[in-house]
């Protein structure tokens, strides 16, 4: 759909790659060029080895752009506890203050290797990724994302996850599509709006149909 044959992706170790677009958000013109503002999940083949510093992407016009491993975030797992009943989870309004706007801030990309054994699932929270205007976490699940009715008509997740952050904000979230491999899910949940860059943490409530466990990220 997009052709990415003109850019060249090495390694520090001069090792090269190739690139495919994964998926992509945004209206694209006939040329290939984007309208407004789009997003692009690239995947890289071969997957790098564990010791490499640094990606470089190079443009056939002579750009270039360095890809450094992300900073590891700071996170604290509390207990499995049970949900408790009759809990809502509402999202507020973000207000911005006039001293501050909703692209103010840093970019996160934050590590964070984290996983977690919840009712007979497996989710692995692998990184944080903070935009203009949304944030993403990328996740896995094993055996899969999804429970399925019995007809197979119905779908649900298999946990929720509701994040907050120390400043009282809350975010909706929406799917961000999905990789499935033979024994589990590579997935995106997107959430808007993009984290409020005065907050200094945010925790992610991972909920299952009857426990739940709760996340401390240290964004500063």
């Amino acid at each position: 759909m997009h052709d990415l044959g003109d850019l060249t992706i090495v390694d520090d170790q001069g090792v090269r790659y190739l690139a495919s677009v994964k998926s992509s958000s945004g209206s694209w013109r006939q040329s290939g060029e984007p309208i407004g503002s789009t997003h692009l999940t690239i995947l890289i083949t071969p997957a790098p080895k564990a010791g490499i510093a640094w990606l470089e992407l190079r443009g056939p016009n002579g750009s270039m752009s360095r890809l450094t491993r992300p900073t590891k975030c700071a996170i604290q797992v509390g207990p499995i506890t049970p949900v408790e009943e009759n809990v809502q989870h509402n999202v507020r309004d973000f207000v911005a203050h006039d001293s501050i706007s909703l692209s103010d801030g840093p970019e996160y990309h934050m590590a964070l290797g984290v996983s977690l054994e919840l009712e007979g699932f497996s989710v692995r929270l692998d990184s944080l990724e903070s935009c203009r205007d949304e944030w993403r976490l990328h996740l896995g699940a094993e055996p899969g994302w999804w429970l399925y009715s019995e007809n197979r008509k119905t779908k649900w997740a298999i946990v929720s996850i509701q994040p907050e952050d120390n400043l009282g904000n809350t975010y909706e979230d929406r799917f961000g599509g999905s990789r499935p491999h033979l024994d589990h899910d590579d997935l995106t949940l997107i959430f808007h709006p993009r984290l409020d860059p005065r907050a200094a943490s945010v925790k992610l409530v991972v909920q299952g149909s009857s426990h739940q466990v709760i996340l401390s990220l240290d964004l500063l």
